[in-house]
């Protein structure tokens, strides 16, 4: 990998933003006077900056926003998107120890996709983190986390059926666990790549699957990108049991050549040592769509769910069963279990989840 930054690239753009103190300003004008390549890589910037301008401003033409929100609400207005879209939301990209309003809007551009994907629940104004991004200076902002910290997570879920629950249910505890984990000790957390590996399921409307092929190279896309800006500690917080092939997508890229050293953690939340141990004090054998998904920020409004247990399906039959046959099996898309327990041992799964994540965030890394 070649890196072509330069160690004057963050005060150079933060001299262009106007992010700079007055004496940080001045400084950097009388080097700029006497240093002719320094001049030309802040022409290089600046040239950059002119050239992009236009392309966002076509954007604005092409969709209006009276427009959009007009699309907004129709699609609000049919009752099956309303189920979905109305359902308390984790924030992400929390960095709350340093600066965190304006790290949180600097790093959320990384990903846009997922900005503006999952922007239609409410848990991102994309127009205001633009706004306080580019009135705070957010590339220093970014540039001045690294000198101290390299850590960041990248969560990832599905969308996909979970019985009575809401078809986001992987991607919004994946995203939840992160932020909570790592929102004190100021570690910025990605937003959740809401799609994964679900074929299983996409006989249930609603639930969306990427190949394998795609899911890891969109995965791997990202470590490449958060490298080269530079990161080097990932914690990668999965919510999706498909999503495991991760892994090993993770181990191979860990192992590439490299001048420097990264390390790379993935964890499942829900299948940690602790939290395991507590859910199976409550009720053995957890499933999906049952009880052990079924929080205050998974739920649907104005859904009633059965009082009974189900019976479980074997094990043996999830593994060999078609998208069809997992339709026909399911019936209501539960493998089976209570389908509710009560707040307060939810509660108690939950931190046990928040604390493992942390510990693994804060002492999970082999090199320091």
């Amino acid at each position: 990998m070649t890196d072509t930054s330069h160690p004057d690239d963050a005060r150079l753009i933060a001299y262009l933003d106007g992010a700079l103190s007055v004496e940080e300003r001045d400084k950097l004008a009388a080097r700029l006077a006497s240093d002719q390549p320094l001049q030309a890589r802040l022409e290089r910037i600046e040239r950059g900056g002119r050239l992009i301008a236009p392309a966002f401003a076509a954007l604005g033409v092409d969709a209006p926003r009276a427009r959009l929100e007009a699309r907004l609400a129709a699609a609000i207005a049919s009752d099956e998107t309303r189920l979905v879209l109305e359902r308390p939301r984790a924030r992400s990209w929390s960095l709350p120890k340093w600066q965190p309003r304006l790290v949180a809007a600097a790093l959320a551009l990384f990903v846009l996709g997922g900005v503006v994907g999952m922007s239609l629940s409410g848990r991102v104004d994309r127009d205001a983190a633009v706004t306080e991004a580019a009135a705070e200076g957010w590339r220093q902002a970014v540039a001045e986390y690294l000198t101290h910290d390299d850590r960041v997570v990248v969560p990832i879920g599905s969308t996909e059926q979970h019985g009575y629950l809401s078809l986001g249910t992987d991607a919004i505890l994946a995203e939840r666990v992160a932020v909570e984990a790592a929102e004190p000790l100021g570690v910025p957390v990605l937003p959740v790549l809401p799609f994964g590996s679900a074929p299983y399921f996409t006989a249930f409307p609603g639930s969306l699957n990427l190949r394998l092929s795609t899911l890891l190279s969109v995965v791997g896309d990202l470590l490449d990108t958060l490298v080269g800006q530079g990161f080097r500690r990932f914690v990668i917080v999965n919510g999706h049991g498909g999503n495991m092939p991760v892994t090993g997508l993770a181990t191979e890229w860990l192992a590439k050549p490299r001048e420097y050293r990264v390390q790379v953690k993935f964890t499942s939340w829900y299948a940690g040592a602790e939290v395991s141990k507590v859910a199976a004090g409550y009720e053995e054998d957890p499933t999906h769509g049952g009880w052990f998904e079924n929080f205050p920020w998974t739920r649907l409004a104005d859904v009633s769910l059965p009082r009974e247990a189900k019976p479980h399906l074997s094990s043996d039959v999830i593994g060999m069963a078609t998208a069809a046959d997992m339709r026909e099996l399911t019936g209501d898309g539960s493998f089976g279990g209570s389908y509710q327990l009560s707040d307060e041992a939810m509660d108690h799964i939950w931190r046990t989840g928040v604390a493992e994540v942390r510990d693994l965030l804060e002492n999970g890394w082999a090199f320091r």
